[in-house]
């Protein structure tokens, strides 16, 4: 199926040939301030006739918590401040301290991803985030849907796992060092997303 140009759309539908039903694809982004998530009727529709959620993630997986935890950690003979230069690794902790009031101490037996994905849930500018993939699963669990995940949380930690560490920390250290700017390139990829523009959120 070739996207028509002009089309602006975050909920497609797939259908046709031998499919008995359609399957529907919708594009998330993971968090976002609560008053700038979107659900249109169509969406809850598409949610409405499903038979199946599928998410990256078995979301209701009770084991996908510890899963997660135990692939972030570092081997036993690894630390986080050893990958770090004294001055940049000072310059991180006084960041986490001033958005987080913790002490990088504590991310000491983390992989780099771990921080990372901290630095990430500070661009948003609100004091309340949420995520659809929660409220998909809300929704899907009160409509008694069974939930799947495409991928393991080894297969996604994975990815992260084959970039070197050096490369990790110099993401790390150039958004702590340019943060209002990340703040801002958040702030306007998420505006672009509320228009549905797939083109512009790509570019």
């Amino acid at each position: 199926y070739e996207i028509q140009k002009n089309e602006k759309s975050l909920l497609w539908e797939v259908s046709g040939k031998s499919l008995k039903k359609p399957s529907f694809l919708y594009g998330t982004f993971h968090l976002m301030c609560k008053n700038d998530l979107f659900f249109s009727e169509n969406l809850k529709t598409a949610l409405y006739q499903s038979d199946v959620l599928m998410l990256e993630l078995d979301m209701d997986d009770p084991q996908l918590q510890m899963t997660m935890m135990q692939q972030l950690q570092l081997p036993s003979n690894e630390s986080l401040k050893n990958k770090f230069d004294e001055s940049d690794f000072k310059a991180l902790d006084s960041f986490l301290m001033k958005e987080l009031n913790m002490n990088l101490a504590v991310f000491d037996q983390f992989k780099p991803m771990m921080v990372m994905s901290l630095l990430a849930q500070r661009v948003l500018s609100c004091a309340e985030m949420e995520s659809y993939e929660m409220n998909f699963v809300k929704m899907a669990s009160e409509q008694k849907k069974e939930l799947l995940g495409l991928e393991r949380v080894e297969d996604q930690v994975a990815v992260f796992d084959a970039i070197p560490d050096s490369l990790e920390i110099r993401s790390i250290m150039n958004m702590v060092n340019d943060f209002e700017s990340h703040k801002k390139e958040f702030s306007r990829m998420s505006s672009i997303y509320k228009t549905q523009d797939l083109d512009a959120l790509y570019q």
